[in-house]
């Protein structure tokens, strides 16, 4: 089960297109010079290298260049992809990801202190781009395993993906995959990546597997991925707090969470987590998230049930049916502690808190979503006690210092309306300071980056919201729509963040272009709910959209591109899981094109 990319993406492939541009000069800041001795660029071509995510432009030097740049022209606008080389350079390497949002052109331009000259040729990187694209499937593959619920390592190095409806009765690590008589027990599959090479690495099941635990909803590694965190939400043991008895079924969907741990390339599991106050239908493990150093666990219960509010309340009261609660686990020396239990200030029955929350790579602070709580507020700190809309959703903040954990802050969206389910994505930045939360039933008609929220046309088109920190103080920064935001495209269903928070993937498996790899056409809508993802760049505080990602390949199947989407931390690496893709094949690198394997699911790397 190996993945070479010299192989898979045959770097054999040149491409070179000939335009009729003709012979164009101009001077550092693109615009026309009056003469230039320089010869222009020729032999353009484009490759693929040995290096993941990298293509590279080669070319014949120019007699009297002093340096050379790249140069991508997309509908009239240029923009510089690499600038400043050595005269003597007659190649550059770039990341594929640099590579604008819509089929671009490029171009070479040689350069002397006064003017640049402009290649005749142009070169395409479009196809080629699509062929570095990765394509995994799980290692037994099969019809509703559902596949595709991803994590990557901060480093990129390692990958987890969860299959919550696979089938197979194994337990422990790396078990007999071949006997179905379990369903829905769920697995999870660990691929690593050796310089350019993937391998599965280990395929993963609970120490206690049985049908119907959907082991593998939620996955999630530390930085150097060496810690796995994977919940079973419908686990249906009643043990309580950490490595109890999970033998027994007699606490239907009080939920589990799992971790585990590599020595060696080794996995083990360290250690089976249930809540302090487990009872029938809490769902614990409806979502987790874990520090960079995994030190330090967040678990949500969505469906948890006591009317307490704040920290480490009174766990005993039932009053309040799936209010929800949030559970923090530290390690030390290898062992595991229950060491808070965290419940909204304003809890109501049904809010959902816990369903989805992100803790910062530090450790120190925890964004919480409620996405069925009701307030009518708006902003930063409003008024919690008005419930006149229902499931509007909000965002609690809770920051660790002087030992202890503390509210800081009860986040909604500058535009909220009934039904908006805010809260029901989101993820932190490493230090904490910015959070993204995606808003898949938002309706506005607006496109692009802070345009008008108001006009509610185009139902579950979807939106992100920015929110930034300083100091202690918390404020919008950006609404985000995507650029051919449409209703029903459902964009924000999955958002990731990388660590520095200037580079943000969202998911829209609804939107239906028929476009193919990276940089399409969305012009159209010719592959209903094929599914896109979009990513967005900061600058300063000033946000813009990158690029567009669709599957490398048409399949003309029921798809979800998009169902999960994971960044490393410097964002050059990104996962989109497609747990409803069709695809036959097993392992990494197979064919897409036979499908019939309904929901089996797979993961595209970029």
């Amino acid at each position: 089960m190996k993945f070479h990319f010299i192989e898979f993406f045959k770097l054999s492939l040149i491409i070179g297109i000939t335009c009729s541009c003709g012979v164009f000069s101009s001077n550092e800041n693109g615009t026309s010079a009056s003469s230039s001795s320089i010869l222009k660029p020729t032999n353009l071509s484009i490759m693929a290298t040995k290096k993941p995510r990298v293509v590279k432009v080669s070319w014949t030097g120019s007699t009297g260049a002093l340096s050379y740049r790249i140069i991508q022209i997309v509908s009239g606008v240029e923009t510089t992809l690499q600038s400043a080389l050595n005269s003597t350079n007659s190649e550059i390497e770039f990341n594929l990801l640099d590579v604008a949002l819509k089929n671009p052109q490029i171009f070479v331009e040689a350069c002397d202190q006064t003017a640049c000259v402009r290649s005749t040729q142009s070169l395409s990187a479009q196809s080629l781009l699509n062929s570095l694209v990765g394509y995994i499937k799980a290692s037994n593959s099969a019809t509703g395993a559902n596949f595709g619920s991803v994590a990557l390592s901060g480093d990129g190095k390692t990958m987890a993906i969860g299959a919550a409806f696979e089938n197979s009765n194994a337990t422990g690590i790396n078990g007999d995959q071949s006997n179905t008589s379990a369903s829905n027990s769920g697995a999870v599959y660990v691929f690593t990546k050796s310089g350019v090479t993937w391998t599965q690495e280990a395929y993963i099941k609970a120490s206690n597997t049985d049908s119907g635990d959907t082991f593998g909803t939620a996955v999630r590694l530390s930085q150097d991925g060496n810690t796995l965190a994977v919940t079973a939400p419908s686990e249906d043991s009643n043990a309580s707090g950490v490595n109890g008895d999970g033998s027994n079924n007699l606490m239907s969907g009080s939920g589990a969470a799992y971790i585990f741990i590599r020595a060696n390339s080794v996995w083990s599991q360290q250690a089976y987590l249930k809540s302090s106050n487990p009872d029938i239908g809490d769902g614990f493990g409806s979502q987790l998230s874990v520090s960079a150093d995994g030190n330090t666990l967040a678990v949500g219960a969505s469906g948890e049930s006591s009317n307490s509010s704040g920290i480490n309340g009174n766990q005993a009261s039932n009053a309040l049916s799936s209010s929800g609660a949030v559970y923090i686990f530290t390690r030390s020396l290898g062992t595991w502690t229950q060491s808070t239990y965290i419940k909204a200030s304003n809890p109501n029955s049904l809010d959902n808190f816990g369903a989805r929350l992100s803790l910062s790579g530090d450790g120190l602070t925890l964004a919480v979503g409620a996405p069925k709580e009701a307030s009518n507020a708006t902003g930063i700190n409003g008024n919690q006690n008005d419930n006149s809309l229902a499931n509007a959703g909000a965002i609690y903040i809770f920051t660790y210092a002087a030992a202890a954990w503390s509210q800081q802050a009860y986040i909604k969206p500058s535009v909220i309306s009934t039904g908006e389910n805010f809260g029901i994505n989101i993820n932190l930045s490493y230090d904490g300071d910015t959070l993204a939360a995606g808003v898949a039933t938002e309706a506005s008609n607006a496109t692009g980056i802070n345009g008008n929220a108001a006009d509610t046309s185009a139902a579950q088109s979807g939106a992100v919201f920015v929110f930034s920190r300083s100091g202690i103080n918390w404020s919008q920064q950006a609404y985000i729509k995507s650029s051919n935001s449409e209703a029903g495209d459902v964009f924000g269903s999955s958002t990731a963040l990388s660590a520095d928070g200037n580079t943000l993937a969202v998911s829209a498996p609804g939107e239906s272009s028929n476009a193919l790899g990276i940089g399409g056409d969305q012009t159209n809508n010719l592959s209903s709910q094929s599914g896109a993802v979009y990513i967005f760049k900061r600058a300063g505080s000033v946000w813009t959209q990158f690029s567009y990602l669709k599957p490398p390949v048409f399949t003309g199947a029921t798809r979800n591109f998009g169902f999960k989407v994971a960044l490393s931390d410097d964002g050059q690496s990104i996962a989109v899981g497609d747990n409803a893709e069709g695809g036959s094949a097993t392992g990494i690198g197979g064919d897409p094109s036979s499908q019939n394997h309904a929901s089996s699911g797979c993961v595209y790397l970029f």
